[in-house]
């Protein structure tokens, strides 16, 4: 069976199931929804691309998320930071930050148009095995 028509098909679908296998690069589609998840990243003082890919034939709505167990005790994560690129041009970025049940993230809504280049990042600053990270693009498709 064929990806979903307008984009999709980045290696995570198996047969008929729509089962998620792994680390995708590309925006998978599900009837009206998509989404990309970017696996873990252990933090190791580099930048990585976790996401990359264009979009397809409809508009993207939806939001880029960065996931971290982060190895502090603070509020403010100089050591990860999170970022969204459109078009090769940085349009967020910011730090992992923590919420009150310690829960680290950095979170941007995002509207992408047709045939665009995205591309997610994630910067460690620092060094920790107990430090990972992930990242997810999670939003709803209008053709």
């Amino acid at each position: 069976m064929a990806a979903p028509s307008g984009g999709g098909g980045g290696g995570s679908l198996i047969g008929f199931s729509n089962s998620f296998t792994g680390a995708s690069q590309s925006l998978e589609l599900v009837g009206d929804f998509a989404y990309a998840y970017s696996g873990e990243y252990v933090a190791d003082g580099g930048s990585h691309t976790v996401l990359s890919f264009t979009t397809g034939n409809f508009i993207f709505v939806g939001k880029f998320k960065v996931n971290g167990a982060l190895n502090v005790l603070s509020t403010s994560v100089a050591g990860a930071t999170g970022e969204i690129k459109v078009g090769g041009g940085t349009i967020a970025a910011g730090p992992i930050v923590t919420a009150l049940d310690n829960n680290y993230f950095f979170e941007q809504d995002i509207i992408l148009p047709p045939y665009t280049e995205v591309e997610g990042l994630i910067h460690f600053n620092e060094t920790d095995a107990n430090d990972k990270a992930t990242a997810t693009m999670t939003g709803r498709i209008y053709r």
